[in-house]
């Protein structure tokens, strides 16, 4: 999500880990010492080929035994023993370009492609590449679900260490639950399966050995045994419990089984290894999987409890900390990347980017008895949280994901796939953004591109990459509302269905924009959009930010309460790199929207990325360190209070065929507001363009520019003709003849106000249409 150089993001991201890597004292770096769970999502190398929505499960966690499933296809991609994850990735040490790969050694594999044949087919009808081909090469990895008539994810169980998967393969339902046993030391994992009666044969992939020959051994108890020509490598599987007219084929150096269509249920288990040798293993009975999806023991029963800090609140606007447990039983990295109000207003369910959900308890006045609790874990990169009718949606790099506490213990039981239509490939910039409801119950989210190795350039392409995404509230369909983001890190729905989000400069984004998003609309970067013939000209935005004022764009959010006074109806916006507040001061020119952005006398600790006013009518906020920023601490939890007090900031803006009228917050020294010294102004465009970031040039001499990521003022100096105080104290017209549209016009007042303040304020606006 960088939006500087890459060299520059590199080395203030290389800063920020040597600075908790704990190199020093010989400790684990942050991202080991976490304690995981018993799954993780995401998406991991394996044996050279990507599984892009993994679901590691952890088989013993002191032999440190992984199996790890394609939630879109359920092949098993790997199982290995003697370790864990290598942590080669931006969420763990920083690693831009890479996806982890087991840490142990590969027992099995399957390759990419359909874990279940439909039909009797193996072949895979997915025609979207997850990894980057060459013009005219045939992609053999295709990425994206499989199709509900085939195979449909619906979710998982946990069951104290146990994990059990619930999907289904046309019309039979299926449970299954990964596991591993031991033969004279030597690893065989297990696959149960509880299937329900089905109208058609089925047929299961078990694995695959390239080069490998197949053979059936019946008299050593029916096992299917793949062996590399070499016969350096096997892999071998068996069977019990499995109902009658069951069958190996190990026919193109693959096993698989076939099994007839069932009148009945059925239970058994799969014995895999890479050696023939099973025992006396195949007379374990399966398990009666159904037993295990009504909710377990709990798995983090401690409770962490931190005590807040209250804002001065010496100015207009008081910051309180809702103190998070960085030091925690599990080390959980609290990064902080969405959160929402339960109904009581009193509870909050936060998420981390590490992949967990925390209920946080004593959200008062006071702050002084605050209690964490760890409610769910193993999501991928979660980096929205909603809250339905006091349920938990959150959104990660692979689906919505919602979340049951089946037997009310604090806990999530049951991670119910919401939807997962989104495809993902590898790259590690595909963050997907916020969760938002608007007032019928739809669920909207954004997803970023895939820019490459910095400069003018992208990786693979999905359909689904750079899109601002509509779910119905049932999660039946995404659908796609925009195309043409970069890094839209956040986005708002306004009370009346508004819909906004940001963007970060990079490749065809010349500098931070606020979005306003139109069905059907087209954002920024040809590239993401399906089709030979790609735009030419991109849909305006409400306004242009200059990097030195946000460098990195969070979401927005709308003020609808009174508690915030003078903005109530206002859109605010959040600067992640700035770790700042601005108020979005929008005007509607015909069917043009158009606007500009004023600080907030506010400073966060980290980068703030999320927002939502709470039942108590106050702002809270919440954000992360991850990548480049100003942020000082790994992630903050805030409440933003606004204590009565003088604000002395604009509160609207509207471009006149003369100049531009601003109002202000509070009554104006006249004298000082009817002086020209105290303002200045100057202007700018910026253009669009493939390049990373534009330079500024002169709205009056296009032939003139002033470089890229330049503070203030490059541009050009305008002249204020004259100023003017209205009736009402607090209104300015400022008269600039030669106004006309631009990309980028910066308004600098020095004033007075009428209680004898003296202050300063910036506006940074664009002017798209004149009235």
């Amino acid at each position: 999500m960088p939006c500087l150089s890459r060299f520059t993001v590199l080395m203030i991201f290389s800063a920020f880990l040597v600075s908790r890597a704990g190199a020093a004292d010989g400790l684990k770096k942050r991202w080991e010492q976490m304690e995981y769970g018993p799954y993780i999502s995401g998406t991991f190398t394996i044996d050279n080929d990507f599984t892009f929505k993994g679901l590691l499960v952890r088989l013993d966690k002191e032999k440190q035994v992984y199996a790890c499933y394609d939630e879109e296809t359920f092949r098993v991609s790997g199982a290995w023993v003697g370790g864990f994850i290598d942590f080669a990735n931006v969420i763990y040490d920083g690693e831009h370009h890479k996806q982890p790969k087991p840490k142990g050694t590969l027992q099995f594999t399957t390759r990419p492609g359909p874990g279940w044949a439909k039909d009797g087919s193996f072949e895979d009808p997915r025609k979207e590449c997850g990894v980057k081909v060459e013009p005219g090469a045939q992609c053999n990895q295709r990425s994206g679900p499989l199709g509900a008539d085939w195979l449909k994810y619906k979710g998982l169980y946990l069951h104290g260490e146990k994990v059990v998967f619930s999907y289904t393969v046309g019309d039979c339902k299926v449970l299954e639950m990964p596991g591993v046993q031991y033969v004279d030391g030597n690893s065989v994992f297990t696959r149960t399966l509880n299937l329900s009666a089905s109208t058609k044969p089925l047929q299961i992939l078990i694995g695959t050995l390239d080069g490998a020959t197949g053979s059936v051994d019946a008299a050593a108890g029916n096992i299917a045994l793949l062996t590399s020509n070499a016969k350096e490598k096997q892999t071998a599987a068996c069977l019990f419990g499995a109902p009658a007219g069951a069958e190996w084929d190990v026919s193109g150096a693959r096993i698989v089984l076939k099994l007839p269509a069932l009148k009945e249920p059925a239970n058994f288990t799969i014995l895999i290894a890479n050696h023939p040798k099973f025992g006396t293993l195949a007379g374990v009975a399966p398990e009666k999987l159904d037993e295990l999806t009504k909710g377990g023991p709990p798995r983090w029963p401690e409770t962490v409890a931190t005590q807040g800090s209250i804002g001065a609140g010496e100015g207009a606007f008081a910051v309180d900390t809702i103190t998070a447990p960085d030091k925690n039983p599990w080390n959980s990295w609290m990064r902080f990347g969405g959160f929402d109000f339960f109904a009581d207003g009193k509870r909050v369910a936060i998420c981390t980017w590490s992949g967990d959900v925390w209920i946080v308890s004593g959200i008062d006045e006071g702050l002084q008895n605050l209690t964490w609790k760890r409610f769910a874990t193993g999501l991928y990169q979660p980096l929205g949280l909603k809250i339905v009718d006091d349920v938990i949606y959150t959104t990660g790099r692979d689906q919505i994901t919602r979340l049951h506490d089946l037997n009310n213990d604090g806990e999530a039981d049951f991670y119910e796939c919401f939807n997962n239509d989104c495809v993902l490939t590898r790259h590690f910039h595909e963050f997907s953004h916020d969760l938002q409801t608007d007032a019928e119950g739809n669920f909207y989210y954004a997803k970023g591109a895939t820019p490459g190795m910095g400069g003018p350039n992208f990786d693979v392409w999905s359909s689904h990459n750079g899109c601002f995404f509509k779910l119905p509230k049932d999660g039946s369909r995404l659908e796609v509302v925009a195309r043409g983001l970069r890094a839209p890190n956040g986005i708002a729905i306004g009370p009346n269905g508004e819909m906004t989000c940001g963007d970060n400069e990079g490749s065809w984004v010349p500098e931070c924009p606020i979005n306003w998003i139109k069905q059907g609309g087209f954002v920024g970067i040809p590239d993401g959009v399906p089709g030979d013939v790609k735009p030419t000209k991109r849909d305006d935005p409400i306004c242009w930010i200059p990097w030195h004022v946000d460098n990195s764009s969070g979401a927005q959010v709308w003020v609808t309460g009174d508690k915030w006074g003078p903005f109530k109806g206002h859109m605010l916006h959040l600067s992640y790199g700035m770790c700042s507040l601005f108020d979005v001061m929008m005007e509607h020119v015909g069917d043009t929207i158009q606007g500009g952005i004023a600080r907030f006398p506010i400073n966060f600790g980290s980068g703030i990325m999320r927002a939502r006013f709470g039942t108590d009518g106050n702002l809270y906020v919440c954000g992360l360190r991850g990548w480049q920023t100003t942020a000082s601490h790994d992630g903050i939890f805030q409440r933003v209070r606004y204590t009565g007090k003088p604000i002395h900031m604009p509160i609207e803006m509207h471009i006149t065929k003369t100049g531009v009228d601003v109002t202000f917050t509070d009554a104006l020294d006249p004298a000082s507001a009817n002086d020209t010294e105290n303002y200045a102004a100057w202007w700018f465009n910026v253009k669009w363009t493939k390049d990373y970031g534009s330079d500024r040039y002169s709205p009056t001499d296009p032939t003139k520019k002033y470089g890229k990521q330049v503070k203030d003022p490059p541009g050009d100096l305008l002249d204020i003709k004259s100023v003017k105080l209205g009736a009402d104290g607090k209104t300015v017209s400022i008269e600039i003849p030669s106004i006309k549209p631009v990309t980028n016009m910066v308004l600098r007042f020095k004033l007075k106000a009428a209680d004898g303040t003296s202050f300063s304020v910036d506006i940074d606006n664009t002017i798209n249409r004149m009235p």
